[in-house]
Order: structure tokens, then sequence, then C-alpha cells
């Protein structure tokens, strides 16, 4: 390694993390990249995290460590390890996963190689080879730009300090769910310099009680984090944009059916009226009930055609036309049920 390598800040929340942060700082302190520093930032533990991290900063000048004044979002936390960040670079781990040894050497490697303001890497979930689907897809920058919607991902991923200055990119604080995503999305939309790394530098280990993991009424803020999105499409004149505009849509839409589906019933019908006054604002009821009514039609697109093939097997006057009927709904059956197996072996091969 050159000694005009660039810094590298590695930032790791932390959050009642005692039982697997060993695991995690180890994996960072033996990346095969020299030049980096290591924030660790405590969202007011519980448990014995914030003395564990203590003792690694007193044995590794590498390792700071920082601690937020009271309970805040993951988002805050990262916020507050980019606020510190010294490093020309920055890529954050969750407290529950293992960085790959050369996962910094590979990421800023093509970086300078491309000259690039983010690059993704790949990553996997421990004991699979599978890959990060869309990423997998993903090789120009406007390939991200036509797949944000699909890309959450910040693990395995290097940013350009300077690039998230800039912008004044940063985290949406006090959300607990989906920050991910606007973050990312900010990021694509706001430069061309994107590039991928072709290896798997990342690997997700969820334990229960972990930042990744924890819920509760905070949930209620996706509307923010779908106001972000539309306002940042606003800069950028990108509404309307045969592009972007159905994937945004269709994330908005999906947003607002899964909160609500997840939420219980009085939360939930105050979501829904929150959320819809927000589309309102920004003047985008007319279209999203278009594709709210589009989902819908898809959705039950198999109800549809049975009862309408049951219809005109009813009203048929001829044999043929039944059994042409009967055939179509028979294939129909198959096609459902090879489906349904379909994406039951897919989830299997996600654990």
């Amino acid at each position: 390694m050159s000694k005009n390598s660039p810094k590298i800040s590695i930032i790791i929340p932390v959050y009642n993390a005692e039982k697997f942060i060993n695991q995690t700082v180890d994996s960072v302190l033996c990346q095969t990249y020299d030049n980096i520093e290591i924030l660790l930032v405590d969202n007011k533990s519980k448990d014995k995290s914030l003395e564990i991290i203590k003792a690694y900063e007193k044995k590794d000048k590498k390792i700071k460590v920082y601690q937020e004044n009271d309970k805040q979002s993951v988002g805050a936390a990262r916020n507050l390890g980019i606020k510190k960040a010294t490093g020309e670079y920055i890529t954050f781990i969750d407290a529950d996963d293992i960085a790959q040894p050369f996962l910094v050497e590979k990421l800023i490697d093509n970086a300078l190689l491309n000259k690039t303001d983010i690059v993704y890497g790949l990553s996997a979930r421990k004991g699979s080879l599978k890959t990060y689907g869309v990423l997998f897809k993903c090789n120009k920058p406007e390939d991200f730009k036509k797949n944000f919607n699909k890309i959450s991902v910040i693990h395995g991923v290097l940013y350009k300090k300077s690039f998230l200055d800039n912008n004044n990119i940063t985290y949406h604080e006090g959300v607990l769910t989906g920050q991910d995503w606007v973050f990312n999305t900010t990021c694509i939309f706001n430069t061309d310099k994107i590039s991928k790394e072709p290896t798997i530098v990342y690997t997700y280990i969820k334990q229960d009680g972990s930042l990744s993991t924890v819920f509760n009424e905070k949930f209620l803020t996706k509307t923010v984090l779908s106001e972000a999105q539309i306002k940042l499409f606003k800069e950028k004149n990108l509404i309307g944009d045969k592009r972007y505009n159905r994937a945004l849509f269709k994330t908005l839409f999906k947003t607002y059916f899964n909160t609500r589906r997840q939420l219980r019933s009085d939360l939930s019908a105050r979501f829904k009226n929150e959320y819809l006054d927000m589309i309102a604002r920004e003047g985008l009821t007319k279209t999203f009930y278009i594709y709210k009514t589009l989902f819908h039609i898809k959705k039950n697109l198999l109800n549809i055609v049975l009862l309408s093939l049951l219809y005109i097997a009813n009203t048929a006057n001829t044999a043929f036309a039944l059994k042409v009927t009967f055939n179509t709904l028979a294939v129909i059956y198959v096609a459902h049920i090879l489906n349904t197996i379909r994406k039951r072996n897919k989830r299997k091969a996600k654990k």
C-alpha cells in the first residue's frame, strides 16, 4: 500500500450488541488495507456494548468511540459518524455483520481506478453465495438510476466524503426503517460517477435486538421518507420522466400499502390520513390513485381472469368453448402452483 493511499472511515452504529460486536470489530481490524479509522457510535446501549467498544479503543489507536446523548435512530448514529469522520472515503458496517478482510482494499482500488463517488460492492448472507440481486445486474450509472427503487443496501458500499458533504447528503433522523433507501436514492441521483465491485465483500448476520430489527411506532414516519423522495425528484425535474416515473409511484404505493398492513388498526388509519395528505400537498393525488388502481388490478388479475372464464363457460353454447375454457383454467391453476413453489424456494434460499 502506497504512503499516499487515502484514509477510509468505517462507521459502525452500536446498540445492545454485546453478543456480536466482537466479531464485527475483529473483522474490521483484519482488513488488508491499513489506512483506516473505525468509528464506533454507541446509541445508548443498555447492555455492555459501550464497555466492550471502549476496551477496543484503549487497545487500538485506529478505533474511536462516540456516544449519543439520547437514544436516537440508526440514521442519527451514522450522521454522527459522518460528521466525525476524517477519512477521504466512508463505508458503513452494522454491529451484527462481518466485513470480508479485503472489503476496504477492493472498494478503494475500484474507486481510484474508475474515479467514482460511489462504489457498490456485493453482499450476501452468512452461509450463502447468493448476492444482492439488483446490484448484480447494475453495471453503468444509468442502471443504478433505473433500479433506484430496488437499491436499499448501504453495506459493502464506499462513499466519497467530499461528495456527501458537497451535496449535503445525510440520513433522516428519527426514522427507524427505510432511511437506507432514501439515502441511496439521494446519492444515486446526485452523481454519474458510480461503479460496481463484482466481489462479495460484506456478510449479513442479522440478530434479534439489533438496530436492523428494532420496530416501533416510528414506522409511521415513513411518510417523511416518501415526501423526501418526492422532493428529490422535483428538485431534479424527474417527475414525469418515463425512465423513473413508474418506479417512483410503484414505490410510493408499496410503501403506503405495506406500512398500513403492518400497523395495528388505529395506527394504520392515522398513517393513511397522514400519507394521503402528504400526497395531496405534493399535487400527486391523481397519479398516485392511477398507480393504486393498477396495483390492485395486477394483484387480483388471477381472480379476474378466472371469473371471466367461468362466465364464458356458463354462457357458452358449444362443447368446444367449454373445453377451451376449462383447459385454460387448468393451465392457469398449474402455473399458479408452480409460481407459488418458486417463490417458496426463493424465500428458503435467502435464509
